[in-house]
């Protein structure tokens, strides 16, 4: 593996080279914000990097990681000839329009890129990265939050909780957010307030009136979120957000004892946010349990709500989803139905309660209808090679790539997350979630070498 960056000699060039440099880091927060509110945009400037890296490649002017980046294209190819065989058979759907949804794992290592050339030229550390990322994961989340649903922790609970799940008992949803999409942004934009606020309080000396104001917004904006996510009646997003961030914790506090640190006011604020939590969830949930069976005794429209929640008639729905998938898996085992599997259900369930549903919610077992054995395997391959590329920069190397304690153990969490929400969605066809899992597979791909290892553990 190359690690050598050619610098260029002509000033006009370089200079050049900055603003683009420039220009490509903001882009990082700017794909954060918009994956939640603008995905269109957001795909842009997905396909600008991808540009970028491809240009940067024909020049050879760059280091890269050959493993990872050569199974992304390997993976790339296989999901278009996936797309073109399964249109050329008349399997049902529409393979080649559905491309974009399977690429996100393909697309760290391209992406790694122009962002290593970037940092290089920058002199920035990776964690830098991290930081623009989730506050713009933050921003995002927050922002979608507040133009849908605006929530306000200094109401009476009784009046959020009645606001919430009567506009999810009469639609469904709020304004534009469906229950499911709404907890996911309360998780995702949680997760990266508690990685931001354990990152500056690593700092040597977090005395300074900005970061203390930082921190308490921070800590408010925490409040807010689990507030929020506890009274939307969304069973996998809280469990799947809880088990992030006992692995967030976990994996924090042992980082900076193996890396030698000092964790006495890490230890207190790991404490208080374990208080905090256990706090709110007292507050809030016995009175989301108690309104949810009032709404499912009184009203039909509600016990579907009351299913999810305490595992009625869904749990059969979602059994007979899976059974469905297995059994077409096993028409096509090896190559699967293509990319598109939206309208198998509909053909193929017996069911007519579920006949209406496009995806089998199970995000393990839809991308093995999509793509068969084989597809999962390669799949498989390329994700244990970015966890062993990601141990090896951030645990066993004690070099300047690796990442700060708080930022290494987000990485884990958010990884948590996917994984469980993965099991009742196919996660990585919502975009925000798609972004997080770009993005950490980008980080632990980069080469950068002129980066100076950040202070914090």
């Amino acid at each position: 593996m190359s690690d050598s960056v050619p610098s260029l000699s002509d000033d006009s060039a370089n200079s050049g080279s900055i603003h683009e440099a420039y220009l490509t880091i903001a882009c990082i927060p700017a794909i954060a914000i918009t994956s939640f509110n603008a995905t269109s945009v957001c795909e842009i400037l997905l396909g600008a990097l991808a540009v970028a890296a491809l240009f940067l490649l024909t020049r050879r002017r760059v280091s890269f990681a050959h493993g990872p980046l050569a199974l992304g294209f390997v993976w790339i190819g296989f999901v278009v000839a996936s797309a073109i065989y399964a249109t050329s058979a008349g399997l049902p759907g529409h393979h080649l329009g559905s491309l974009g949804k399977h690429l996100p794992i393909a697309l760290g290592p391209l992406l790694a890129i122009p962002l290593s050339a970037a940092c290089d030229r920058l002199r920035l550390h990776r964690d830098t990265l991290v930081t623009l990322f989730l506050g713009g994961l933050v921003i995002g989340g927050l922002l979608i939050l507040a133009r849908n649903g605006p929530f306000d922790i200094t109401a009476p609970k009784m009046y959020q909780v009645e606001k919430f799940l009567d506009a999810f008992n009469r639609q469904g949803s709020i304004g534009r957010l469906n229950r499911n999409y709404a907890a996911l942004t309360c998780g995702l934009s949680l997760l990266g307030t508690v990685a931001l606020f354990c990152h500056i309080i690593s700092a040597e000396r977090p005395r300074s009136c900005k970061l203390v104001i930082g921190l308490v917004l921070l800590a408010m904006i925490f409040v807010a979120l689990e507030v929020a996510l506890i009274v939307l009646p969304s069973r996998t997003a809280f469990i799947a957000t809880t088990a992030a961030l006992l692995v967030f914790l976990a994996s924090f506090a042992r980082t900076r004892i193996s890396r030698g640190y000092k964790t006495g006011q890490l230890a207190w604020a790991a404490v208080g946010l374990v208080v905090v939590m256990a706090a709110v969830t007292m507050y809030y949930l016995p009175s989301v349990a108690g309104r949810m069976m009032t709404i499912a005794a009184s009203d039909k429209s509600g016990s579907a709500i009351a299913g999810f929640l305490l595992g009625g008639s869904s749990v059969s729905e979602r059994l007979e989803l899976d059974l469905l998938g297995i059994n077409l898996i096993a028409q096509r085992p090896w190559f699967g139905w293509g990319p598109d599997v939206s309208q198998l259900i509909g053909i193929f369930a017996v069911n007519p309660s579920i006949k209406p549903l496009t995806q089998f919610h199970n995000g393990y077992i839809q991308d093995i209808v999509s793509f068969g054995i084989l597809g999962g395997l390669l799949n498989l391959t390329l994700i244990a090679v970015i966890l062993v590329r990601a141990i090896r920069t951030n645990v066993v190397d004690a070099g300047s790539r690796r990442l700060s304690a708080a930022y290494f153990s987000i990485g884990l969490a958010m990884v948590t997350y996917l994984l469980i929400a993965n099991l009742t969605e196919s996660i990585l066809f919502v975009k925000p979630a798609a972004v997080v899992c770009t993005f950490f597979i980008m980080l632990v791909c980069m080469t950068s070498r002129n980066a100076v290892l950040d202070p914090r553990g």
